[in-house]
């Protein structure tokens, strides 16, 4: 059974974006917002549409940019054989009770397509892969915790089959103005390895957060 391999670590908590436990923004702002927004422009980042989504795809988003900009030649080749996998345990909860909050009454009813578009647990999903254009195997996965055996499993099938060459996987949770991610770039070239991909270092890297 061939091994795969995690290249690189990109993480958000508390305001503080790193990758490979290198601090590369950290915010003061209190405001979950707020602090996204501004890691989106210390990073130096075009893209208008990040300032219409969620939390959980912002949190999501940046630090996949990381991994992207570290790693260019996930983009290089055949974009249908990079994959995307997401743990998360609120999903798009948060989206979900702002769209509630539209419809409850029906004497103000006001439903947002706007907000609406973020109701679904894999939409952070969507919006990297439109972001760089990836087309391969994807999964959201719903636990209370990071699941490392069902990511470790569920990644190393996609590789197992060949269908994939690179793999955007990990968790990132949303609410309540609260964001955290981990987020891992991993393929089979052991040359770029940190650290084999294992239940073991899946769960030593999203350990902090596993212990919120």
């Amino acid at each position: 059974m061939s091994k795969i391999y995690i290249y690189g670590v990109a993480k958000y908590e508390n305001g503080l974006l790193s990758f490979n436990q290198k601090q590369l923004v950290k915010t003061e702002s209190g405001e979950l917002e707020q602090s996204l927004n501004i890691c989106y422009k210390e990073l130096g980042i075009m893209y208008p549409k990040f300032f219409k989504m969620d939390s959980i795809s912002k949190t999501g988003f940046l630090c996949a940019e990381i991994l992207v900009q570290q790693f260019p030649e996930v983009k290089e080749g055949d974009l249908n054989q990079v994959g995307v996998l997401i743990n998360s345990c609120s999903g798009s909860l948060d989206s979900d009770s702002k769209f509630q909050n539209t419809i409850s009454e029906k004497d103000n009813y006001f439903p947002s397509p706007g907000v609406f578009v973020y109701t679904l647990p894999n939409i952070v999903i969507g919006e990297i892969c439109i972001r760089h254009g990836f087309k391969g195997e994807n999964l959201c996965l719903i636990s209370s915790v990071p699941e490392a055996r069902l990511m470790q499993v569920n990644l190393k099938s996609w590789f197992q089959q060949d269908s994939t060459n690179y793999c955007i996987g990990g968790w990132i949770d949303a609410k309540e103005n609260v964001s955290l991610a981990t987020l891992f770039l991993v393929g089979r070239d052991s040359d770029k390895s940190i650290a084999e991909w294992t239940e073991e270092n899946i769960r030593k890297f999203c350990s902090t957060i596993h212990n919120q």
